[in-house]
């Protein structure tokens, strides 16, 4: 499998001498010519659209072009250390169904020692623009890849009338936005410079609204997909509940969002200057007035009832996982071209055959399609399952979840529904509604969770996670309360077990029945531990998970 190096260069300096005039004898002075991110392609869409090319130049330039089907203004300058532009104008719209090359320019220096190419192209009307996105930069090695592999996916042509857009964040103030595309003339798939962007210190939903209809204007299409890259924690809020405290990765205010020491770097939780409630992220997508064919989110755990009921009314479809994704994230190479075809359930199936058989490091590689006409549907069943009494044996120790924390908030949904509930016709109708919503189910066998550094079993898998709401909290606090009465128990039979042991000198490491009796003492204490923390974990996030769309609509 071809894989391309990941290397990112901004501006390439051109050395030159002998710059302007000179009447003395000997050598000219040096000159440079510097252009933003080389920039050697200017694509303009198919309308009359305009490109802004940015430079400096230390002495005197001017510009030659050829092709009649566009102008350059200015077309000379003088020597400057402060940036110079050209704007590149078409004059002319695109009407065929392919891009077309409309020529090319050169900016000279006066003398013509150094100068600068630049194919001028024109795109065809855009049946569809993808817009990838990848939020923050602690991810930027794995986003190269993810870029390089698109390209090597492109290269075979396969984006047809459509057009890919991508976002790209360069550090924590500035982010560029590139075209992704097919060179007829070099076969291959090129990387095309549009723009840089400077960031705010934070990330609103309007800002990333605006970011997102930036991307649209630039390549305007009938129809809009889009791919997230970055980190996610779902619908959890981007400040925590009781402190304001950042979910961040290395945070020590909140011990079991910390990755484990020597862990594998996943995709899980955002970065501080672009961190996003769920909420914000609709309302970004909202103020684009148009409805995704789907969005792909190649981040953690957003194949979740909160975060996609949040996102229905911005998309047709969703694709992501309930669980972590690894840092690599999704092989585009091999999956870019079923994207693009709309074959959702090959590209779930590639994802995690990858994952499967061919990825190098860990087998992890769950994922599932949420179909979001479905939703209210779904929200309709589980509202009917709310109104019936959580079942006394519930015990949600027990339960499939989707991360490796000593407590949890991400648990499989269907395999809580068995469990709750003994209505079995409402559980019925719920698990029929959930086939329909949740489609294209492909997991590997285990998950890896960087929280745990370890491969987790799956045993029932769904495709889809949620957080129970507090009506499970009673039964929880009734099993630490039966289990703290049987320690008792256990404790003083142990103690009395000991002291016969010791009276007739029997070694304890020779006792398989005092062993067994310690083990158990042990595993009802670590139970009743880990339920108190399940308990606070999930009084700590309920505020918040009752003011989720999905709450209310299943309330």
């Amino acid at each position: 499998m071809k894989r391309l190096a990941y290397i990112v260069a901004f501006v390439v300096l051109i050395a030159a001498t002998g710059c302007h005039n000179n009447n003395e004898p000997g050598p000219a002075p040096e000159g440079s010519l510097v252009v933003e991110n080389n920039q050697s392609v200017v694509r303009l869409n198919h309308t009359l659209d305009s490109f802004t090319l940015t430079f400096t130049s230390s002495c005197n330039w001017h510009i030659k072009s050829s092709g009649k089907q566009f102008t350059v203004s200015p077309t000379k300058g003088s020597g400057s250390a402060e940036p110079q532009t050209i704007t590149i104008t078409a004059l002319s719209e695109n009407v065929s169904d392919a891009a077309v090359v409309r020529g090319s320019l050169e900016i000279c220096l006066d003398n013509y020692s150094t100068k600068h190419k630049v194919k001028v192209m024109q795109c065809a009307v855009s049946e569809r623009t993808i817009l990838a996105y990848f939020f923050g930069t602690s991810l930027s090695y794995f986003f190269g890849i993810n870029i390089d592999c698109m390209k090597t996916a492109i290269s075979e042509d396969i984006l047809g009338n459509d057009r890919l857009i991508a976002f790209i964040q360069t550090s924590r103030s500035e982010a560029v936005i590139k075209e992704l595309y097919y060179d007829t003339s070099t076969q291959q798939g090129e990387e095309c410079f549009i723009r840089k962007i400077t960031l705010p210190e934070s990330l609103t939903g309007k800002q990333f609204g605006e970011y997102m209809l930036n991307m649209m204007q630039i390549a305007p299409a009938e129809r809009y997909a889009a791919i997230f890259g970055g980190h996610s924690t779902a619908w959890l809020p981007a400040l925590n509940s009781t402190g304001g405290v950042p979910l961040s990765v290395g945070s020590t205010h909140i011990p079991n969002w910390t990755p484990a020491p020597g862990a594998e770097i996943t995709r899980t939780i955002g970065e501080n200057n672009v961190r996003l409630n769920i909420d914000d992220l609709a309302e970004g997508l909202t103020a684009t007035n148009h409805k995704f064919d789907w969005l792909y989110f190649d981040v953690c755990f957003m194949s979740s009832l909160e975060a996609t009921y949040a996102l229905r009314n911005n998309t047709n479809y969703i694709v992501a996982s309930p669980c972590e994704i690894m840092g690599y994230g999704s092989p585009f190479d091999l999956l870019l071209d079923e994207l693009v075809a709309d074959d959702l359930d090959g590209a779930c199936r590639t994802y995690r055959n990858y994952y499967a058989y061919d990825y190098y490091g860990r087998k992890s590689g769950c994922i599932a399609t949420t179909v979001c006409a479905e939703l209210d549907a779904l929200a309709a069943t589980v509202k009917a399952l709310n109104q019936e009494s959580i079942a006394n044996d519930l015990n949600l120790l027990t339960l499939q979840v989707y991360e490796g924390r000593s407590s949890h908030l991400f648990f499989d949904a269907e395999h809580y529904a068995y469990n709750a509930y003994n209505n079995d016709a409402l559980v019925k109708a719920f698990s029929e509604q959930l086939d329909k919503t949740i489609i294209n189910r492909y997991n590997t066998n285990q998950y890896y969770s960087t929280y745990n550094s370890m491969m987790n079993d799956i045993s029932h898998y769904s495709g889809v996670n949620f957080t129970p709401d507090e009506r499970c909290l009673p039964i929880c606090k009734t099993w630490v309360d039966t289990w703290g009465f049987d320690l008792v128990i256990k404790k003083r039979e142990l103690a009395d077990f000991k002291a016969e042991l010791d009276k007739q000198g029997i070694p304890l490491v020779e006792s398989a029945e005092y062993i067994e009796m310690k083990k158990q003492v042990e595993i009802l204490s670590s139970n009743i531990s880990d339920m108190q923390e399940q308990i606070a974990e999930l009084e700590c996030y309920h505020p918040s998970l009752k003011q989720t769309a999905w709450y209310r609509a299943t309330h």
